[in-house]
This record gives structure tokens, sequence and C-alpha cells, in this order.
């Protein structure tokens, strides 16, 4: 039996002889608009203004979910509350996440989590299918779409930013009576938890930056030369491994006929066409976790050997799927906050030696393009630099993210001086499940610092075994 499978075992017990004791978890009274959605859960829909500035604009319902802590005997009064990347996600989609992953805090701790405005069951918002767009479409066409997306969209653009989503976050824990949320995000979350400092620090206790970047690191920018960076990192190891060279000689090489061939010629396959950009996606989606990134020297190598059809089924790594409209809140804060931004002639000049190159100008000439389409607006202050503030953090860096890589958290003990940061070897993007590094975050949360945390066994964590070949039918 595997550790974590002992811990909810354990959980479950407890869950068990919590429920048939008197004065137990079921004791405890809960706002109305909360109410029992199953055994472990309590859901509801809380209201908050639409607009703060004006509130005559009405009210927008969020979808909220809470995991009271398994041990009420012992509740602390600080919660748990974890943000979804994307942007985009749903965060109440995290709950088993959650509670797993901070298995001992959540003893004692309640979960908190909140679907963003324009997501999950917060109202979600799409574009419509009719007239979709990509980045080869034209910019005229591109802009009129967005106008008209945003045109039917019932909530301005400014009103599902970050900043708005941090202000609902604070309502919902006053409401819940939390006097401070221990705070975790990855990717885009990470982001998010940033905001959420700036604006409501005092009730911050602690702090988990996952996979994430500085608000004043243009992510998107350099997502080209990350990916490269830690592709060429990936490769270099397979050069030092003995089989992995043996097996492939020249993983680099390889991808570069394979994307000369797609540059002369797409490719038709299952009644699709695929692109050079179509390549460089799925080698990116490939490289952010250490399973799927040890497949990619194996699936180039195939690739260019025997062709992109003989090599298709390896690229369907796990990735976002669902939906292919257009999500109005994720373009509303790519569109309209600084960190998003996404210069044309950066992305050019940054990614000119990347393999993803190409692949991000055409993303930054859509994002210009659709941009356009968004009416003006400011950000609050202090949106576009670091965020000071001397809450506890815990900064977790894969060691292998192609997103979010070191450099995109560097210098942050400047302004976080409690800020930790700890690189977790052989992790992708999200490395707060890897190897060692769950107990240690769930060790964090509980002290509520990082004094006298040893970080010394994510240098250690496992890299992966390169795949020398594909599993058999």
């Amino acid at each position: 039996m595997t550790h974590r499978a002992r811990l909810l075992g354990i959980a479950l017990a407890v869950a068990v002889a919590a429920a048939l004791l008197p004065g137990g978890a079921s004791a405890r009274e809960w706002p109305s608009w909360l109410g029992r959605c199953s055994a472990a859960e309590l859901c509801g829909r809380f209201s908050v203004p639409l607009d703060r500035a004006d509130p005559a604009k009405g009210t927008f319902g969020l979808n909220v979910v809470v995991l009271p802590a398994v041990d009420e005997a012992k509740r602390r009064p600080d919660a748990i509350t974890a943000i979804a990347g994307g942007p985009g996600g749903a965060s109440t989609q995290m709950a088993s996440w959650t509670q797993s992953t901070f298995f001992l805090a959540a003893q004692t701790r309640d979960i908190v989590l909140v679907d963003q405005r324009g997501t999950g069951k917060s109202k979600p918002l799409f574009c419509p299918v009719a007239g979709l767009v990509t980045n080869t479409s034209g910019p005229d066409q591109i802009r009129a779409y967005w106008a008209n997306c945003l045109a039917g969209a019932g909530v301005e653009p400014r009103l599902l930013t970050t900043a708005v989503a941090m202000d609902d976050l604070d309502d919902v824990r006053a409401a819940l009576g939390y006097p401070q949320l221990n705070l975790y995000g990855g990717s885009y979350g990470a982001t998010a938890v940033q905001y959420y400092l700036l604006q409501h620090g005092d009730h911050a206790r602690t702090a988990i930056l996952d996979g994430g970047t500085l608000l004043d690191v243009p992510i998107f920018e350099r997502y080209a030369a990350s990916g490269q960076a830690m592709l060429d990192t990936l490769f270099a190891r397979c050069a030092a491994n003995t089989a992995c060279h043996r097996a492939f000689p020249s993983p680099a090489r390889d991808l570069r006929t394979v994307l000369a061939r797609l540059d002369r010629k797409p490719v038709k396959l299952s009644g699709q066409t695929v692109t050079r950009d179509d390549l460089a996606d799925a080698i990116q989606l490939l490289s952010r976790q250490p399973q799927t990134a040890a497949m990619i020297p194996l699936v180039l190598r195939i690739a260019a050997r025997d062709g992109i059809a003989r090599a298709a089924a390896a690229f369907n790594a796990p990735g976002p799927t669902g939906d292919p409209r257009p999500q109005v809140m994720q373009w509303a804060i790519r569109c309209l906050e600084p960190w998003a931004r996404f210069d044309l002639a950066e992305a050019k000049r940054l990614g000119a030696t990347s393999y993803l190159g190409p692949t991000m100008l055409r993303a930054a000439r859509y994002a210009q393009a659709t941009c356009s389409a968004m009416p003006p607006f400011d950000d609050i202050p202090g949106a576009d630099r670091r965020v000071p503030s001397p809450v506890p953090a815990l900064v977790v860096v894969g060691g292998q993210d192609p997103q979010d890589p070191l450099a995109n958290v560097a210098g942050i003990t400047a302004v976080m001086p409690n800020a930790r940061v700890v690189v977790v070897r052989g992790a992708g993007h999200g490395a707060v499940n890897h190897g060692c590094t769950e107990r240690l975050a769930d060790t964090f949360l509980q002290k509520g610092t990082t004094a006298g945390l040893d970080t010394r066994c994510t240098g250690k964590a496992p890299l992966t075994p390169f795949a020398l070949s594909l599993p058999a039918a």
C-alpha cells in the first residue's frame, strides 16, 4: 500500500468516526447559502457585487465548495484555498486533489474553493462556435469575431480580471468567518495568489506558488525561449545517458527534420491537417510533465524516420480538453493585465532560436488582434511589478519546467523576505506532487513558516527514465 493510500484510508476512518460522534462535524452551523452536496462537501452560490464601483449593476453568483476539516474538535480558524491555473480553470474541481495534497493540514482546516467569474459553474462565458478564428486568421477577422463575442457576453471584460476575482475570494473568506487563508496557486493560480497578497495580504497566513512567474516577468514573451531551454537540457541528459544516446543519437536534429518537412508540406492525418505549429505545440505539451517529456526523443526519432502518422499516438499527451471555444475570462485577463504582455517584437527576438519561435509569433499576432477588441483598462496599482509581502511563502519550481522556470522567480526574496524557493529535480510544470515535495508543502502549511524546513530532498527527487520504445499495443 502506498503512503498516500494509507493516509486516505486513515482519513476515511476519521471522517466516519467524526460523523458517528455527538457534536461532530455536522454540529457546526453554516450560512444558509451553503448546503450539503456530498458526504464530504458543502456547495453553494455566493452573491458578490457585479461591479463594486457601481452597486446598481446588480450581483454575480459564485460557485463555492467547502470541505470541512476532518477533525472538527481540533479545527483551526484559518482555511486552505487552491486557485486553479489557466487562466480559466475551475478551482472547485480541485477539491479531492487539495484534500489529498495537504492531507495533514486538512485534518484541522477547512478547504474553501471558489470558481472565478466566467469559469466552472460561476457563469462560464465562451465565444460562439460560428466564425471561430485561429492563429492563422487575419487580424481584421479576429478583431471582428471578438467584438461580436464581447457584445454578446453580457459582462464587461474588466469585471472578469484577477483583481476582481481576488476581491470575490476575500468576500467569501469574510462571509465564512475565516480571519486568514492559506493560499495555493499553480501556474496562473500562482499569479492570482500574488494579486491576493497585493490586495488582501493581511488575510493571508501562508502562500504556495507552484510553477509560477513574478508579475514583472513577461511569461508569454519568454515562452518560446523557456521551452527551448528545457528541451536543450532534456537532450543533453539523453546524450549523457548511454541507452538514450544509442537509441536516439540526435533528438535535436530529428526535431529540425520534422519541422522542416511540415514547413514544406503539412500532413493529413485522420481527416485533420497537421502543421508545424501543431507539432511544436505537441512537443511543448509533452515537455510539461516528466513522464511525457521522457518520451520526446523516442517520438521525434519515430517521426523523423517513419513519419508523423507513425508517431501520432504518442502526441496525444494529457492536456486541456473540452470546449474548443475561446473563454472570455481567459482573454480578458490576458489582454488587460500587465503580466500577460505579449509584444510582437519581443516575442520575435526572444524566440528567434527556439522551435516554438514561429508558433509564438503567430500567437502574439492573434493576441494583438484579440486585445484590440477589448475596451481600455487600467489594472490595480502595483500589478505591473513584484509584490512586496511578509507572508511566509513556499515557491516551488520544477527543475524541468518549460513554462515557468527558476529564472521567472529570480530575486523574489528581495520583496518577499519570508519566501523560500525550492527547485524540484526532475519535475515539470507544477511540482508540488513530485517526490517529497508534497510532504514538504503539507508540513509548511501546518507550521506556517519556512524556518527550519528541510528542503534537501527536493534536489534528490527522481528523474523519469527515458522511454526507449513505444508500449505494446
